[in-house]
């Protein structure tokens, strides 16, 4: 039996593995997903890694609004507690010296007091209450009772 010889690629055709279509936009096929085909089941999975992709990237501000996405239009996904944490943390990483506007703080706050990830939190709030002393102990001891 003979091989059989794949035909040549074309150079205008972009390969998967290519740098331009991946390296360039890596989220480019995960926004497509989630604008072209927002009803699928993988619609709430690519707005979610969008923020993953966004969060990795130190780009908190896109990061926290891609996690509060999936939990406003998804909000029965399995994924949407776990963006609401995940935006908490942005909140947490925006959250300016403590001698500063705490607009970032009181939201990191806020979701966490509705999150119920108990251990994650616990681990928020000592970093918070290193960061910003007793005003993050006092403002998250309800969400503890």
């Amino acid at each position: 039996m003979r091989p059989v010889a794949l035909p040549a690629r074309s150079s205008t055709t972009p390969s998967l593995h290519s740098t331009t279509a991946t390296s360039t936009k890596p989220s480019g096929l995960f926004d497509v997903i989630r604008l072209q085909y927002p009803a699928s089941e993988f619609a709430p999975d690519a707005q979610y890694y969008l923020a993953e992709i966004s969060f990795r990237r130190r780009e908190y501000v896109v990061a926290s609004f891609n996690y509060s996405m999936v939990r406003r239009q998804y909000p029965t996904h399995p994924r949407a507690r776990e963006a609401l944490y995940k935006a908490a943390l942005c909140y947490v990483e925006l959250a300016p010296p403590y001698d500063r506007d705490q607009e970032y703080t009181r939201k990191a706050i806020a979701a966490l007091a509705i999150s119920s990830v108990s251990i994650p939190r616990i681990r928020l709030l000592v970093k918070l209450s290193a960061r910003y002393g007793a005003y993050a102990i006092n403002s998250l001891s309800v969400s503890f009772r």
